[in-house]
């Protein structure tokens, strides 16, 4: 299993008939439940901080939903939330950076950067196989202004789409 953080609403805390304690968080980001649904029953280090954002959880939280609706569209240029956020990040102007890896590093990669499109392969003469890469910085390294821009793309993308957006367009304002 992949190394990530998650983002939780702390919910409570109890103590067990051990005299341990158990805390709840709500998670509702569509992603980190995903992950969570993978958890088994051992040992995990746990890291716990206050979230201090330039923009809301909830915003965060919108746009991955609305992305998530956008990806199973049969018309979406993608049917991955990954890739569809890599194609949505071009469409903004999103920084990035150019990248040549070993294919073989692409998964290792993509956990560590997470936004991250690849363009193309190359063979080199050693035989060993490359791949092109385009990383983005990601939303959550944005600016109100990026972030903005990141948003309309999104809500006009889906708007293409004939995905009805109103409620999209309250939430991420």
């Amino acid at each position: 299993m992949a190394k990530t953080k998650i983002t939780g609403n702390y919910l409570r805390k109890a103590t067990n008939e051990d005299g341990n304690m158990e805390i709840t968080f709500e998670i509702s980001n569509y992603h980190y439940k995903r992950f969570c649904e993978e958890l088994q029953k051992k040992v995990y280090t746990l890291e716990i901080g206050e979230v201090k954002s330039k923009r809301s959880i909830n915003q965060n939280n919108y746009l991955w939903a609305l992305i998530h609706e956008i990806t199973r569209h049969p018309n979406a240029s993608s049917d991955n939330d990954w890739d569809m956020y890599c194609i949505l990040l071009s469409m903004a102007d999103a920084k990035y950076e150019y990248m040549v890896c070993l294919v073989e590093a692409l998964e290792t990669i993509k956990q560590e950067v997470r936004a991250l499109q690849v363009l193309g392969y190359e063979s080199r003469e050693n035989g060993t196989k490359w791949a092109r890469c385009k990383v983005f910085i990601g939303s959550s390294k944005m600016n109100k202004e990026e972030m903005c821009k990141l948003i309309d793309k999104t809500l006009y993308y889906a708007e293409q789409l004939g995905i009805d957006t109103v409620y999209y367009r309250d939430v991420l304002r």
